[in-house]
């Protein structure tokens, strides 16, 4: 009895294609959860620092928020964490890449930068303490 070894090729092309779908779902996966915690984590610790009026980001804080960010994720490495303050709003920025050898899911990810970045933006505005202010000083106003 012959039997031909084309099945055992097919085999071969078919499971290898499935380990790269698999490995895509995997890193895609990964990626969308190293999103999600990395904004929530920015805005957690927008909030935290400028609505109580605590002043301005420094540069040893940037570096605090970069590790305790860093330490949650399971992909992406944040490389730069960069506060900026406005009058009315805060903007955080995080710069981070992508450790994936396999250069075709890293450019799906990445669009081919070596470098991407989150940006975060919280507004200062409390419209209830203003609300206050402007009725106190109504009232004494009418006195």
């Amino acid at each position: 009895m012959e039997k031909g070894g084309y099945y055992t090729v097919e085999a071969v092309f078919i499971v290898t294609i499935c380990i790269w779908v698999v490995m895509a779902l995997l890193y895609s996966g990964l990626y969308v959860h190293d999103r999600m915690v990395a904004i929530s984590e920015m805005n957690q610790k927008l909030a935290e620092k400028f609505q109580r009026g605590d002043g301005g980001g420094t540069s040893e804080w940037q570096d605090e928020v970069r590790k305790s960010i860093a330490n949650k994720l399971m992909l992406m490495r944040i490389k730069k964490v960069k506060v900026k303050q406005g009058v009315l709003s805060a903007e955080m920025t995080a710069t981070y890449d992508l450790p994936v050898s396999l250069r075709g899911i890293k450019s799906l990810f990445s669009g081919g930068r070596q470098y991407m970045s989150l940006a975060v933006e919280r507004e200062l505005v409390n419209p209830v303490k203003y609300k206050w202010d402007y009725d106190i000083l109504k009232e004494k106003g009418n006195r």
